[in-house]
Parts: structure tokens; C-alpha cells; sequence
């Protein structure tokens, strides 16, 4: 019986250990302790030396899940999102290595703060220690190419973003080749002009979306896209005459936007060879003349067709009918005469 209660009393005490430990680790029926401290340190980054920006984060009792800009997992109660954004903390150089204390953090989002870099030895490349990064956001800060090589190294992140940028000339996507599980990566509205690529090197394999708006770049760019063979979603701006070879590159294509570029009305004829597409936009992009009856009514898997607030004129060609997967059709601010059958279905 004494060595039963031994046990018993033994027992008990591992058990009240255990609860200790988890109490100071945890917290209580809150927020984890390191991850509350981190936040608040975070806090006092962003106001140096005299901000007063996030007010809610405050050493108090209050649990940090309940912070505005925080999200937490319900059942862990760690963070795993942090909303840093619209701060505009110009040139603002942050220290990545605050974040390293949210082991479970999937996204972050750091956009509209001009940031221009980081601490000495405390870049970007220090989230890599975030194995479980899926979504990073700068947009709409002030970094340039030099940025690339760090973000490269954040093999987890699944979307990134760093439109409104000051990326410029050329970019070499080899920068990023070791983000293997890269879905999706908007580079939109920087000042590139050229996208270097090597095909056949199984880099950004994964990448699905690809978002380049607001740069100029010549029709060959499509063929430097040929490199990434799981891209199902383009959006950019070219300026020239598109070839059937530059778009032969882009055969998975499903979604294609060319909003506001400058192309002539031979890209019509020679789309149809990206017989996968079931989006195309081609709002204000200064085509004129009729509709040609070939190339782009070859488009069977055609479910929306933009073709807004360009000059065409005359009538619709029969072979609009022919869409049969068709559901959403802009014609609006043209001038076309007359009417093409179309199913019931269309909008």
C-alpha cells in the first residue's frame, strides 16, 4: 500500500510539472508566453522611436489571439497570421529575426510600409527558419532586385507578393529557383523589362500564377515563359506583334490577361494555339478594325472573352456561336453592327 501511494504521489507531482510547464509555455487558456513577448517586441520595432501604432498589443493580462491584426490556431493558440500592413513606416528597416518565435506562422503580411531593407544580418533570409510560411506580402514598399536572392531562400512560401515595387531591367528568375512549392508570384507595377529564364533547370516548377501588370515587355517574353510548365494564369502588358510562336510557349495556359498592352489585331488570329484557355481579357488594348473569323473562335474551352473599350467595328463573325463553353462576352464601348446567335447561357 506505501509503495502504491509512492506511486500515486509521484504520479501527481509529474503531473503538476507537466501542468507548470505548459502554463508557462502556453499561457493560460491563451496565447503562447514567447509569442506574446515577440509581439509586443515587434511593437516597440515599429514605433521606434516615437510611433504609437498598434494600440491593442499591450503587456497586459489580455490574451494575444484577441489582438487586433493577429490570428491564432484555435486549437494550439499559436499565431499563425500577422497583418503588419499600412504602416507607411518610410524607409523602415526591420529586423526578420523578431518573427522567428512564431514557429506555426503562415502568413505575413509586411505591404504599404515603404520598407527599404532590413538590420544588418537580419534579412529576409532569417525566415527561413518559418517552416511553415505559405503567404508573404510586400507590396507597395521600396525594395529593389537586391531583395531576390534572400527571398529565394523561403523554400515553404507558397504565394508571394512584392508588387509596387522598385524591381528593375532584368530578372533572373534563378533568384528563386529554390522555391520549390511557389504557386503563385505577382511582380506587377516594378519597372522590368526583361525576364531571364532557363529552360528545362525544374525551376518554379509549381508556379501556377504568374502577375507582371503594368511592365512593357516585348512579345518574346511569352517564350522565356515556356520555362515554367505548370502555368495555368498570366497576367501582363506587351507591347508588339504577337507571333503563334510566342504564344505556342504558353500551350497549359488557362487564363491570359493583356489588359491596356499595345497588339495588333493579327494576336486574334494566332491565339487559337492555346487551345486550353477558358479566360481572355483583352480590355483597351487599341485593336481596331473586324473581327477575324479564325484563331481565337478555335477557343472551344472559351468561358469569358473581354474585348471591351477597344475600336472594332462591323459585324460579329458567325463562328462567335461556335463558343459553346462561352458564358461572359464584353463587347461594350466598340462598334459592331448586327447580331451572332449565342446560347442562352452567355452574359
Amino acid at each position: 500500500m506505501g509503495r502504491q501511494n509512492r506511486m500515486m504521489q509521484s504520479g501527481i507531482w509529474w503531473w503538476m510539472a507537466l501542468v507548470w510547464v505548459g502554463i508557462q509555455i502556453y499561457g493560460c487558456g491563451g496565447c503562447w508566453e514567447q509569442e506574446r513577448f515577440a509581439l509586443l517586441q515587434l511593437k516597440t520595432s515599429i514605433n521606434y522611436p516615437n510611433g504609437t501604432s498598434l494600440p491593442s498589443w499591450e503587456d497586459t493580462e489580455t490574451d494575444c489571439c484577441d489582438w487586433k491584426r493577429v490570428e491564432c490556431n484555435i486549437t494550439t493558440q499559436r499565431v499563425i497570421k500577422l497583418d503588419l500592413s499600412y504602416y507607411v513606416l518610410e524607409n523602415w528597416y526591420f529586423n526578420a529575426s523578431l518573427f522567428l518565435p512564431f514557429k506555426e506562422l503562415r502568413e505575413l503580411d509586411l505591404s504599404s510600409n515603404w520598407a527599404a531593407g532590413w538590420v544588418t544580418n537580419e534579412g529576409l533570409d532569417r525566415l527561413v527558419g518559418l517552416e511553415k510560411l505559405q503567404l508573404l506580402n510586400l507590396d507597395y514598399n521600396i525594395y529593389n532586385n537586391s531583395i531576390l536572392p534572400y527571398l529565394g531562400v523561403l523554400s515553404s512560401l507558397k504565394t508571394l507578393r512584392i508588387a509596387y515595387n522598385k524591381l528593375n531591367g532584368s530578372i533572373h528568375f534563378q533568384d528563386l529557383c529554390a522555391m520549390s512549392n511557389l504557386e503563385e508570384l505577382d511582380l506587377s507595377y516594378n519597372w522590368i523589362n526583361h525576364l531571364m529564364t532557363t529552360k528545362g533547370t525544374k525551376c518554379l516548377n509549381n508556379l501556377r500564377v504568374l502577375s507582371l501588370k503594368g511592365e512593357n515587355f516585348s512579345p518574346t517574353v511569352l517564350q522565356s515563359l515556356e520555362a515554367f510548365p505548370s502555368l495555368k494564369n498570366l497576367s501582363l502588358q506587351i507591347q508588339g506583334l504577337v507571333t503563334t510562336k510566342d504564344l505556342g510557349a504558353l500551350n497549359n495556359l488557362e487564363h491570359l490577361n493583356l489588359d491596356y498592352s499595345s497588339i495588333n489585331g493579327s494576336f486574334l488570329q494566332n491565339v487559337g494555339v492555346i487551345n486550353s484557355l477558358r479566360v481572355l481579357s483583352l480590355h483597351k488594348c487599341g485593336l481596331s478594325g473586324n473581327l477575324p473569323s479564325q484563331g481565337w473562335c478555335n477557343l472551344k474551352n472559351l468561358e469569358l472573352l473581354d474585348l471591351s473599350e477597344n475600336d472594332f467595328e462591323g459585324i460579329l463573325p458567325s463562328c462567335l456561336g461556335n463558343l459553346t463553353s462561352l458564358r461572359i462576352l464584353d463587347l461594350s464601348f466598340n462598334h459592331f453592327k448586327g447580331n451572332v446567335s449565342l446560347s442562352s447561357r452567355v452574359t
